[in-house]
């Protein structure tokens, strides 16, 4: 009985652990995707002001409501757009993969420490633990 308990112990343990280590993956995913998208909307607003002080340049100069010029202005937004949709797409694409990853990691983790487990169990319960089963040369796979 006390080779099942101290299995069974050690098994919470690494369960435990293993939770621990995955909400660690997990938040360090979370935060990376955070910085990621902060980054590209600063360097999506730094995009846009510089269009903003274009057409500030552009209304001085007395070629506001020009076709060209309106025209330029529209390509580079739309193109900062694009940039920007672009970034998080591929920012919450790389975050969904991460998650992923480490969700199948811990599954195939859980998996082994279950085997051992089991493995643990089957080798303490096959002890002999009477006389008996041990004048035998075996045990009756029973815990008592």
């Amino acid at each position: 009985q006390a080779g099942v308990d101290a299995s069974k112990g050690v098994s919470m343990a690494e369960t435990m652990q293993l939770g621990q280590a995955q909400d660690l993956k997990l938040r360090n995913i979370e935060a990376k995707s955070k910085n990621m998208m902060q980054q590209a909307t600063s360097q999506g607003q730094k995009s846009m002001l510089q269009i903003f002080k274009e057409q500030e340049a552009s209304a001085r100069s007395g070629f506001a409501g020009s076709g060209a010029a309106d025209e330029s202005i529209d390509t580079a937004k739309a193109a900062i757009h694009s940039d920007y949709k672009s970034s998080v797409d591929r920012i919450m694409e790389e975050k969904e993969l991460s998650t992923e990853s480490v969700s199948l990691s811990t599954q195939k983790e859980k998996a082994a420490i279950q085997g051992r487990l089991d493995k643990n169990i089957t080798a303490a319960v096959s002890q002999a633990d009477t006389f008996w089963e041990g004048f035998a040369g075996q045990g009756d796979y029973k815990i008592g």
